[in-house]
């Protein structure tokens, strides 16, 4: 007896490959009946010819469209009344409308694009997740190709909306606009670069965006033709850099990108918008804004610069944080070194200098605070302890020299001076722990000069660093 005996099952894209194999093995472990489904009937008709006939029935249906689902459901309802197993092995992906294309495909690979992935790292996630690998390289490849048409005609539409929508929240056409750039990698040798623009009225989003780049792709695989030295290989050369769009647009120095990218941003806004950048919110220490007022895209107007506040806040703390490292102990004309309590701490810092990295902060604070507060109060009993305890031991010393010079008295004078000392010691902690008790206000004030120090991520009493 097989393992399937009597079972009816159902096997999506059972004309070849697994499905195919699948629906063999399903047969020879005895079961009743096996449905096979597939969009190309011929391929049907020819995986039935391999089987028996008897046990197998072929049906032309989409596993990803709902009315074939329902010609499956009832054509097996009708010849065996339900099903036992079902093996789903077509892709149930929809394919793209007015395309061959599924969706899965598409969209892995755009995701590769927008993370920044190739063909090779898709393979890896895919492997690592234990879903189906990508298209093989080559058809990814040629897929490239036709998403990139249709990702610049999307990007178009959303930037030409995402100035619409400005325009009527600012009701002008002399608009306000955010900029910044980015490189490939970082410091100022990147062969890539790239900058954006953001509008400021209403919802920020992206109006225009242009990327620098010092090199071509292809234009360097090319070149590793010429390896060859032989003449077919010059004459394909010769094609491909005549009949290429060439990727390489840039050819100043890296640290030049993001103001270049800016500046032809806004020259085209006229043509491309109908509108103009009259105002430019920007970095304090970038090119840009020098480059824009220099070159002047567009007549008798003077672009004006809004500083980006959370950038300046940026640089003050910078510069702030180098003067506290410079002067370190140093005490300045006061008499006092430049942090401490009530000087420029942390705490100073944030609120000069905006948000950044303070809800970082807090949320340190607030997780040890409770555990720091309870051990700072168990430190100082054990100190104010210490302490009363050596006193006791001094003064007891100090009745033992006075009453040494008595020799004949000398046993009873020393019970005597232990009983009292013993008396003194219990009455010294009577009182330590009322004063433990009475100073808990003194204590919490102690443990508010505590601050977080992130760099060294510990916790100081801002009376150290005076």
């Amino acid at each position: 007896m097989g393992k399937l005996d009597g079972k009816i099952a159902l096997i999506t894209g059972g004309f070849e490959g697994m499905g195919l194999v699948t629906a063999q093995r399903f047969i020879a472990e005895g079961a009743e009946h096996v449905f096979i489904t597939g969009r190309r009937q011929e391929l049907l008709d020819e995986a039935v010819k391999i089987m028996d006939r008897k046990k197998v029935t072929a049906i032309r249906a989409d596993a990803s469209k709902v009315a074939d689902l329902h010609t499956m459901h009832n054509i097996i309802e009708k010849k065996k009344g339900g099903l036992d197993i079902v093996f789903a092995n077509a892709d149930s992906s929809p394919q793209i409308p007015g395309s061959k294309r599924h969706d899965i495909n598409m969209r892995a690979q755009l995701a590769g694009h927008l993370t920044g992935i190739r063909h090779a790292e898709l393979e890896k996630i895919s492997a690592a997740l234990n879903l189906p690998p990508p298209l093989e390289e080559g058809r990814h490849n040629k897929r490239d190709k036709e998403l990139l048409p249709v990702v610049q005609s999307f990007t178009s539409k959303s930037m030409s909306t995402a100035i619409q929508e400005a325009v009527s929240a600012a009701r002008t056409t002399d608009l306000t606009v955010s900029g910044d750039g980015t490189w490939q990698t970082r410091g100022f040798s990147s062969k890539h670069g790239a900058a954006a623009l953001v509008s400021v009225s209403g919802s920020p989003k992206v109006v225009d965006i242009e990327t620098c780049s010092k090199t071509c792709n292809i234009c360097i695989g090319a070149e590793s033709l010429l390896q060859s030295e032989t003449a077919e290989a010059q004459a394909k050369y010769d094609q491909i850099i005549t009949t290429h769009q060439c990727g390489k647009n840039f050819d100043q120095p890296s640290g030049n990108m993001e103001a270049s990218c800016t500046l032809k941003m806004f020259q085209r806004s006229q043509k491309k918008y109908g509108v103009r950048y009259v105002k430019y919110v920007g970095d304090g220490d970038s090119k840009t804004f020098s480059v824009l007022k220099k070159q002047k895209p567009y007549k008798r107007i003077e672009i004006e610069k809004l500083e980006d506040i959370n950038h300046f806040g940026k640089r003050l703390k910078c510069v702030l944080q180098v003067i506290k490292r410079q002067c370190g102990r140093t005490k300045l004309s006061d008499g006092k070194t430049i942090g401490g309590k009530g000087r420029l701490t942390v705490q100073i810092f944030s609120k000069l200098c905006g948000y950044t990295g303070f809800y970082t902060e807090n949320i340190m604070i607030s997780f040890d605070n409770e555990r720091l507060h309870s051990a700072k109060k168990e430190h100082m009993r054990k100190q104010r302890k210490l302490v009363n305890l050596s006193a006791t031991n001094i003064d007891t010393s100090e009745e033992d020299n006075t009453t040494a010079s008595d020799a004949d008295n000398l046993g009873e004078t020393s019970d005597e001076d232990n009983a009292g000392q013993s008396d003194d010691e219990t009455s010294d902690e009577d009182s330590d722990d009322t004063g433990d008790e009475e100073n808990d206000d003194d204590l919490d004030q102690d443990v508010e000069h505590l601050y977080y120090n992130p760099k060294s991520r510990k916790w100081k009493d801002s009376d150290e660093d005076n």
